[in-house]
């Protein structure tokens, strides 16, 4: 709530500047010490969301690489012949799980603080001028469908762009493990093409996802 408070505070200065009446120095006095106690809240608030959210989840994280550790070892062994030889699983356990993290740490609180600020915002909105906040309401289906498309966008994108370097991540783990026979045979440059392939999905992937979140 601190953003619109501070609007509010702000613009309580410029009318106690501009206005001719009453005591204009206590005036600006009284809302510059709120502007402070306000700042200095938002600035607490702003650590602890920080701080504890990726605390939260880097625990989170290293729980699940954990599980999903002991997932794969319990497999049989004929789930990894056949079952998982299009990705790496490695790869697979350190990107999905950077994605858990990505989205765990400092976005839930920034979920959470700008969905206060909406909503902090309108009431206050509405209760210092109703009439110009009711326009102004217009614009929040275009601000949520543009939320929800970049939303659905950015889940496929990056579930594209895992696989691709899950593929990629493959390539290279049987080129290393078989790496006398690919000398033997000099097919470095073919298993490089391979993997830059793979590479070169995931950018194209990529590439798209920072267009559409750039447009939304």
């Amino acid at each position: 709530m601190g953003q619109p408070i501070i609007a509010l505070l702000f613009g309580n200065i410029v009318i106690s500047l501009t206005d001719g009446q009453g005591d204009k120095g206590q005036q600006v006095l009284d809302n510059v010490v709120l502007f402070t106690i306000v700042g200095c809240a938002m600035f607490l608030a702003g650590y602890g969301q920080m701080c504890f959210w990726t605390l939260s989840a880097e625990h989170q994280s290293k729980r699940i690489r954990e599980k999903y550790f002991h997932a794969i070892l319990r497999q049989d062994m004929s789930w990894h012949d056949t079952g998982k030889q299009s990705e790496s699983l490695t790869t697979r356990l350190n990107s999905d799980t950077q994605l858990i993290y990505d989205g765990l740490a400092d976005k839930v609180g920034l979920c959470l603080s700008n969905f206060t600020t909406f909503v902090a915002g309108f009431v206050i909105g509405f209760i210092k001028g109703w009439k110009l906040s009711l326009v102004l309401l217009c614009a929040v289906p275009l601000i949520g469908a543009a939320a929800a498309f970049m939303a659905k966008y950015t889940v496929e994108s990056s579930s594209e762009g895992q696989g691709s370097y899950s593929k990629a991540g493959a390539v290279a783990e049987q080129a290393f493990s078989s790496i006398r026979t690919v000398v033997a045979f000099g097919s470095q440059k073919r298993e490089t093409r391979a993997y830059l392939r793979h590479l070169d999905d995931a950018f194209a992937t990529g590439s798209k996802k920072a267009i559409v979140t750039g447009v939304g």
